[in-house]
């Protein structure tokens, strides 16, 4: 008899605009997804729907699993935590393109007026903050 896989659990950090767009593509694609953001506000919509529609090329509701502003309750129990600039800071490290990912940094930084690549946790920054 096959042994079912179980399918990795996945945890983003942060509810702006791409973690929000990971997180409901992810729960879209039937995997398992909590949600972190730094200030709970930020997360209120998708408590009370306990989701997140996502529209564009792929459409529907995904399903969060949680969606808290308690770091340790969001990653208790995920495989795969992930945020946008660690992946993309990552993939520099190691020579590995991320366009899409930098491409979402990007579009995200011209809507808002932010630079999120130099707010955002790096590899170098947590680097220097003794966290990587």
């Amino acid at each position: 008899m096959p042994v079912e896989e179980r399918r990795p659990r996945y945890c983003v950090l942060g509810a702006g605009h791409g973690g929000l767009a990971m997180a409901g593509h992810l729960a879209l694609m039937g995997f398992e997804v909590n949600l972190y953001n730094r200030t709970e506000e930020r997360l209120w919509p998708v408590q009370q729907r306990g989701g997140i529609e996502v529209t564009g090329e792929i459409e529907g509701f995904g399903r969060v699993g949680g969606a808290t502003s308690n770091i340790e309750e969001a990653i208790a129990d995920v495989d795969i935590p992930m945020s946008l600039v660690p992946m993309a800071s990552l993939g520099e490290m190691l020579g590995v393109p991320t366009p899409t990912i930098k491409s979402l940094i990007h579009l995200a930084s011209v809507i808002h007026g932010r630079d999120y690549w130099a707010e955002g946790r790096t590899v170098e920054r947590l680097e220097r903050l003794g966290r990587g």
